[in-house]
């Protein structure tokens, strides 16, 4: 390897991952004329657009609005501060901004196809969706589900800088759910990895994992224990550096642990869905491409 490679090889492993795709977002705004503020208005670091429709390819459906505002992570904000949909390096904007479209379209063909997923029989897009788990206890939100017209789903985990921006071991598998579930049986593998990540997670340092086992329990809850009724995608900017490759390590090493379990899950990056789309949409389309390209590639 030359010299100069070795430099740039060097400079991608010490990138700050999470102040990259910031500043990414940041330029993007700047191109655009778009004002920014902080989550604070007037104090906090400059990464919120001051209306949430200027942080969106088109106004959100009145359906997915109302998704949001019955979720549970206040994205819409309380009418004085930005909401966090509103930050550029939202993921729950970059979903909106991906999916929504296609909401209302009939023909849902390309994303289909663009995800990897059965395009024929798809019912409608829903979003922020529950499957609970146990009784009197908050369940976790899907982000987005295809519904199938045959009782099919297919349910995304979108991510954009949080793997980066925080530790997950502050998130390990919580001991109520050993009891609460009544179906560890089917699932061995995963059972021993919740197992190994309560109370603390000290086996992910990038992947959420325990959230993502408790979106498999709620869809097999919902799917009357019938694995082959559902798959879960884990959707997520892929980075260069020793961040990006850590992370990528662990989604392999979920994928093994899951796949044992008859468990249908896959993975697939924004930027790979994005080319997808570029490659699956005709013309008609062109506005959305290039929107979703020039933010996000």
């Amino acid at each position: 390897m030359g010299w100069f490679w070795e430099i740039i090889f060097k400079e991608m492993i010490l990138v700050d991952t999470l102040k990259y795709l910031k500043q990414r977002q940041q330029i993007w705004a700047k191109r655009k004329n778009k004002k920014l503020i902080g989550s604070q208005c007037d104090r906090g670091e400059k990464l919120y657009t001051e209306t949430l429709n200027e942080n969106l390819f088109k106004q959100m459906s009145q359906d997915t609005n109302e998704c949001f505002k019955s979720g549970d992570g206040n994205e819409l904000g309380n009418g004085t501060l930005p909401g966090k949909m509103q930050a550029l390096h939202s993921s729950s904007a970059l979903t909106v901004n991906i999916f929504d479209y296609w909401k209302d379209i009939e023909d849902k063909t390309p994303i289909a196809k663009s995800l990897l997923i059965p395009s024929t029989l798809i019912k409608n897009i829903g979003f922020e969706k529950k499957y609970p788990i146990l009784e009197n206890s908050i369940h976790p939100n899907i982000d987005v589900v295809f519904n199938y017209k045959n009782g099919y789903c297919c349910a995304i985990e979108c991510k954009f800088t949080e793997p980066f921006s925080k530790r997950q071991r502050e998130y390990g598998f919580k001991e109520k759910y050993f009891d609460g579930f009544r179906k560890w049986d089917i699932v061995p593998e995963i059972y021993k990895l919740a197992t190994l990540i309560s109370l603390e997670d000290k086996a992910f340092e990038k992947l959420h994992a325990a959230q993502l086992i408790k979106h498999i329990l709620g869809l097999l809850a919902s799917c009357n224990y019938q694995k082959n009724k559902f798959r879960l995608i884990y959707l997520y900017y892929g980075v260069f550096g020793d961040e990006g490759c850590k992370h990528e390590k662990e989604i392999a090493e979920f994928k093994e642990i899951v796949k044992k379990d008859g468990i249908a899950f896959q993975a697939i990056t924004w930027q790979t869905l994005i080319c997808n789309l570029y490659r699956n949409c005709t013309y008609e389309h062109d506005t959305y491409i290039k929107y979703i390209s020039e933010r996000y590639l």
